[in-house]
């Protein structure tokens, strides 16, 4: 019989850890979709605000989750989005929803945390999907106390 109890858990967190990469094509160095360049505007926007770069946000866990996964560029602007403390969320623009980083009781919060966060490392954040509210190609806002970062897509 497949083991369900506690340890379990953790087993099943680590698997999530894989992981993803992105490219955007260009040609010359220059990008020629409006879209992608409004993209890498906003990829920038984040850099400037939150010392991150957006690696990926993606739904998982059979669509009740979004892992959201940022490479720290600037490790003092990013410590605020992981210190123990924070609390950041995505909100859903159109229904007003927020959707928080669930927090088993044997494993914590699933996002990561670090004191002295590392340039060029990636972390991740995972978020709660109850009811499968968010769909691919759905646009998120970033809630991290008084920072906002708006249409963050939905791979």
């Amino acid at each position: 019989m497949p083991r369900t109890g506690p340890g379990f858990i953790p087993v099943l967190f680590f698997l999530f850890l894989a992981l993803h990469t992105g490219c955007a094509e260009s040609h010359n160095g220059v990008q020629s979709d409006p879209l992608a360049a409004a993209a890498a505007t906003k990829k920038a926007d984040l850099a400037e605000r939150f010392g991150i770069e957006l690696v990926a946000l993606r739904l998982t866990s059979a669509e009740t989750m979004l892992d959201f996964r940022y490479r720290v560029v600037d490790s003092q602007k990013a410590a605020a989005l992981l210190r123990k403390g924070a609390k950041p969320y995505l909100l859903d623009p159109v229904t007003g929803a927020r959707l928080m980083v669930p927090s088993p009781a044997y494993i914590g919060p699933l996002r990561q945390t670090a004191v002295a966060p590392e340039v060029g490392k990636t972390y991740f954040i995972f978020f709660g999907n109850a009811g499968r509210l968010l769909k691919h190609g759905d646009r998120v806002t970033l809630v991290l106390g008084d920072a906002r970062f708006e249409g963050i897509e939905i791979e």
